[in-house]
């Protein structure tokens, strides 16, 4: 009998996660779609290129020690412990590739899934760090962003809170089972680190110096990314979640769906939750930009990103509610941070995923206060004071403070901004191809296209 539960769990954990893994493919795939659309004309293939560039480039930095950092310094708080049980994960490990391996204990490792799935999470932070900063800075400077990002900060966000032997769950009890909320959080704080510094497109700027959003190039291409992102946010939620997990419950070992701290969890709840998150941001933002549907799947993308920190606990009903308060909120940030900041923020990044998921973190927090986060008893209970310490480490701790010191050093060695004359005729060759005297035939271009395409909003 054990045999064959033994059996079943590996065909599960093999086969539905090889299957959750394509389909969570889909959010950065999504995301990137949305750089391409929320772009000008002139520049959608350089940044559809920059954002798919970055996927093998978070794969090699994960590889060679992202992936071990979030098992090393998992334990803590700081960086102390866990060198001594991290070295499996190291380049050279045994455990990440083909074949059956096993962790220490004997149980069958689940590591080469895990490691994917971490790829994917990085890869996410970087495209959300990408579509903040397109078209002025250059791609040798966001790669070494992506380096910082995906390769550190990103690894000791997953360490301490996505995972049951991060120190914020055990001693904070800080919840968050999907882990997109986590990475969404430490992408928008990183983002408004850099363009704080990097400073606004030219064409975003008017006579008075005011910012002004502009609006994209393909309104279809970013009604598709969105689609394609809270699908992958589907595939995300069942690759996060251990099928046929051995839970003991009072004195019976059941095998339940659990979630990434060990505790039962039910995904089609979650799914259902998810749903039930994108109905509302779809009916409060309809409202609120006047049926708009490309401005309406943003806010929805804020609605998810800030209820997913409860997926796996809150009633549908709550869902929809708090749904429509992260919309609303979200989408008047967007706006203060326009007006207030000069802050140009192509898709958004720090308002629909930094802000939405700072405060998903502090409210899931204090409705579900007192809930056990782990099966493990000496754990912390899920409480107001573990989540919105947790967010504020993710948000200004991982994420604005090292984004906001590394683009001063690269604009202080100059590999952060692009030339001005490139930045007005743009990347995508067709452009480049026709421009004969390029200083002023790159200003006749940039007043054509500030005329066709600068679009204050409403």
């Amino acid at each position: 009998m054990d045999n064959e539960i033994a059996a079943t769990r590996i065909l599960l954990v093999e086969g539905i996660g090889i299957l959750a893994l394509v389909l969570a493919l889909m959010a950065p795939l999504g995301l990137s779609l949305v750089t391409m659309g929320c772009g000008r004309f002139r520049n959608r293939f350089a940044n559809l290129g920059a954002s798919v560039l970055l996927f093998p480039f978070v794969f090699v930095v994960s590889y060679l020690f992202g992936w071990m950092f979030s098992f090393a310094f998992a334990s803590g708080p700081g960086f102390t412990g866990g060198f001594q049980s991290a070295w499996h994960a190291a380049p050279w490990g045994d455990r990440l590739g083909p074949g059956f391996h096993q962790t220490e204990s004997g149980a069958f490792s689940t590591d080469t899934q895990d490691f994917i799935r971490f790829v994917l999470l990085g890869w996410l932070a970087c495209v959300i760090l990408a579509g903040a900063v397109l078209e002025r800075i250059k791609i040798g400077g966001l790669l070494l962003l992506a380096t910082l990002l995906s390769g550190f900060c990103g690894s000791l966000a997953v360490g301490w809170g996505w995972s049951e032997r991060g120190w914020m769950v055990a001693l904070m009890g800080y919840h968050d089972p999907v882990g997109a909320t986590t990475i969404a959080t430490l992408a928008g704080g990183f983002a408004l680190g850099v363009l704080r510094i990097l400073g606004p497109r030219i064409a975003s700027v008017d006579d008075s110096g005011q910012t002004h959003g502009i609006g994209p190039n393909s309104a279809g291409l970013v009604l598709a990314g969105h689609t394609l992102f809270l699908l992958g946010l589907i595939g995300m939620i069942l690759a996060s979640v251990e099928l046929a997990a051995p839970v003991q419950l009072g004195e019976v070992t059941q095998y339940v769906a659990a979630t990434v701290y060990g505790a039962p969890t039910d995904p089609a709840g979650q799914v259902l939750n998810l749903i039930a998150a994108v109905m509302g941001g779809l009916m409060i933002g309809s409202i609120l930009t006047h049926a708009d549907i490309t401005r309406t799947m943003t806010l929805t993308i804020a609605s998810v990103i800030g209820t997913l920190p409860a997926s796996d606990f809150f009633n549908p009903l709550q869902t929809v509610l708090l749904a429509m308060f992260f919309a609303w909120v979200c989408g008047n940030a967007r706006d203060w941070l326009e007006r207030k900041f000069n802050l140009d923020d192509v898709t958004g990044s720090v308002a629909l995923f930094g802000f939405s998921g700072f405060w998903g973190l502090v409210i899931s927090g204090i409705l579900l206060w007192g809930i056990p986060v782990s099966t493990v008893p000496a754990y912390v209970h899920i409480n107001p004071f573990g989540n919105t310490t947790a967010a504020m480490i993710l948000f200004w701790v991982l994420g604005f403070i090292p984004g906001n010191i590394a683009a001063r050093i690269l604009r202080y060695a100059g590999g952060l901004r692009i030339d001005r004359t490139l930045e007005l005729v743009g990347h995508d060759l067709e452009v480049l191809r026709d421009v004969e005297d390029t200083t002023s035939a790159a200003y006749m271009r940039e007043d054509r296209y500030v005329r066709e395409e600068f679009q204050e909003r409403p």
